[in-house]
């Protein structure tokens, strides 16, 4: 099971300015996208997890100390 309470990598939004959380990386594996690589994420404090393809992740978000 995922420990979603350690240090995770810090980055921010771009046009939000919000901070989110490193999970991890994932495969889209639905029928259209299948093997489309994915970023794994969340708002800091909150436990929703969200996705995003990786090359828009970092297109987005940079990665904060």
């Amino acid at each position: 099971m995922l420990n979603l309470d350690s240090k995770l990598p810090l980055y921010q939004n771009i046009k939000t300015g919000h901070k989110y959380e490193l999970v991890g990386g994932c495969i889209n594996r639905t029928n259209a996208q299948d093997g489309q690589r994915m970023i794994l994420y969340r708002r800091v404090g909150e436990s929703e997890l969200h996705c995003r393809e990786i090359t828009e992740f970092y297109g987005k978000f940079f990665e904060v100390e």
